[in-house]
């Protein structure tokens, strides 16, 4: 068995979206900054972990930005059996630019609509992430 690539994982140790190098000793090797893992288990532990961090500080930041539409502000979407996560990264009177966060989502999901992100109406955005902010403040964050 020759090694051979798994391609578009995000590195756990340098965060890059990269391919990984599978091993004839089932060792995974990062293509950028050559971390290994020792078994494909290892390195999807670490990729929660990392997600699970990323995700704790968009809501942190969001918690500092408070309520209602302003850049930087993290919402999700729904979809399948998962969510799909963008950042709001400009707001205009007229269009609101968004971008889709692939370092959160754990499956990579995103939304028929909004896709990998880009401009949309404000009023359209603003419903969305005043819709989370209203979730989180019954259910989530205090």
């Amino acid at each position: 068995m020759e090694n051979r690539r798994i391609e578009q994982w995000f590195c756990p140790e340098c965060n890059a979206k990269t391919s990984f190098i599978k091993h004839k000793d089932s060792k995974y090797e990062c293509s950028v900054c050559n971390t290994t893992y020792n078994k494909f288990s290892d390195l999807i532990d670490k990729q929660f972990e990392r997600m699970g961090r990323n995700c704790e500080e968009a809501m942190n930041k969001n918690k500092q930005l408070g309520k209602g539409l302003v850049a930087g502000k993290v919402f999700y979407l729904p979809v399948a059996d998962g969510r799909a996560y963008y950042e709001v990264t400009k707001v205009g009177p007229r269009s609101t630019t968004i971008k889709f966060r692939e370092d959160i989502a754990v499956d990579d999901y995103m939304d028929m609509v909004l896709g990998d992100g880009g401009s949309f109406p404000t009023s359209r955005i603003e419903h969305l992430v005043c819709r989370m902010d209203g979730l989180q403040e019954i259910f989530l964050l205090k």
